[in-house]
């Protein structure tokens, strides 16, 4: 996502809670070849569509998984976790 690409996932895991159904890409069940390629037809079909999906991809990751951010989330359960060591000694 972060470099611009529409993205299609399969609907397990990290991908899943990244990707953002019909806005950067595509969420497909898992083992499905199927729906995997109803998801990447539009994509092949509408150049502008592959475009603004990739884009909106790339601002989401820039926004919401910037290298603060994530080391920020990092260091809040870090802290959870030796907080939560320390009541329980």
């Amino acid at each position: 996502m972060a470099r611009g690409t529409a993205v299609v996932a399969s609907a397990l895991g990290g991908p899943a809670e990244t990707v953002r159904d019909g806005v950067t890409g595509a969420v497909v069940a898992p083992d499905d070849a199927v729906a995997l390629a109803a998801a990447l037809r539009p994509l092949v079909d509408d150049r502008g569509l592959a475009e603004r999906q990739g884009a909106a991809g790339r601002q989401l990751a820039l926004t919401e998984y910037s290298q603060e951010r994530v080391l920020d989330a990092v260091e809040r359960v870090h802290r959870e976790l030796v907080d939560a060591a320390a009541v329980r000694t």
